[in-house]
């Protein structure tokens, strides 16, 4: 018994860890699912994410599982408890296949059916906050990384059918398009991110699977950030995946950058994201303009937060 005084103790003081400031909470929270490859244990997941994050906005970055519509039915299934909005992204690997053939199987016409209207690849929607309204916009869905020139005609293809996006300037310029319409300070949701944010390997979009590193980042992702910050649309941040935390060969990778304009990039993809009985979220907090804090959580079902790290925090180190 004492034990499980101790652990419940601890598991409050944790909780008390996660509200900003002196035991305040944020203006607003987002918590993000990283790349999830088959780890989801259900509604737990959701119902304990909700009973100690409470987040205002909840994210889920793509790569689900191969093609596995059953998987992504689960998790729109589960995360229906969340008491704020949802929305996500669809990565490579929920059109594993597909991809390469070059039409959408029938898996894929599920998952997408599935999703409905919580899938904001290119395009916008306004999350009201406390005092505001950020608007949220969906980069180019089902991105294997590397920019444009990574992606073949068959995924093209693909990408056509279901988004009705045809090709590398009209993908930029939808996105574009949809953050220029924002009418809050613009939150980005993507697969994979931006070119331009480094290019040795433990950069946030670095590649590190082959010899020589390079920056993986999407550059039609770029242009559209720049065109909107161009036009002076606040973009501060940029929520993605892709590219996962621990890195090929060792070493873990950066999973936070604040980039020369001020939008804060974060990388969701703390692979594997299931240890034990424990589950990960990374947590963005915000106040009405900007970021002010990215925390990765470990949760558990019976014991709430059992462990977190702060990842950046607005005036400290990233």
């Amino acid at each position: 018994r004492y034990l499980i005084c101790m652990r419940r103790a601890v598991g409050l003081a944790a909780m008390q860890f996660l509200d900003a400031g002196a035991l305040r909470r944020p203006e607003f929270r987002i918590a993000v699912l990283g790349d999830v490859h088959d780890q989801w244990r259900g509604r737990v997941e959701a119902e304990t994410l909700e009973r100690v994050v409470r987040p205002d906005l909840f994210l889920a970055v793509g790569d689900f599982a191969n093609e596995d519509a059953a998987m992504v039915e689960r998790i729109v299934a589960s995360t229906a408890c969340l008491s704020g909005a949802r929305h996500l992204v669809l990565g490579n690997h929920d059109a594993w296949t597909s991809a390469k053939a070059g039409a959408a199987s029938d898996a894929l016409r599920r998952t997408k059916d599935a999703c409905g209207d919580l899938d904001v690849g290119y395009r916008r929607v306004e999350i009201p906050s406390a005092s505001s309204v950020f608007s949220l916009v969906g980069a180019r869905p089902l991105s294997w990384g590397g920019g444009l020139k990574q992606t073949t005609p068959a995924a093209w293809r693909v990408i056509r059918e279901l988004y009705g996006v045809d090709g590398s300037d009209e993908s930029t310029q939808v996105v574009a398009d949809a953050l220029l319409g924002s009418v809050g300070p613009a939150i980005v949701l993507a697969h994979q991110g931006p070119a331009g944010l480094g290019e040795d390997r433990a950069a946030i979009c670095g590649k590190d699977w082959t010899k020589r590193a390079s920056d993986f980042g999407d550059d039609d992702l770029r242009d559209a950030l720049d065109t909107a910050r161009d036009a002076r649309v606040p973009v501060p941040l940029c929520v993605f995946g892709h590219m996962h935390s621990e890195l090929r060969g060792g070493g873990a990778r950066r999973m936070v950058h604040e980039d020369a304009r001020g939008t804060l990039h974060v990388n969701a993809a703390k692979v594997p994201r299931h240890r034990g009985s424990h589950f990960y979220f990374t947590v963005v907090d915000m106040d009405a303009r900007a970021a002010t804090r990215v925390l990765g959580v470990w949760l558990d079902a019976e014991d709430g937060l059992v462990d977190h790290e702060v990842l950046w925090e607005r005036g400290g180190a990233a």
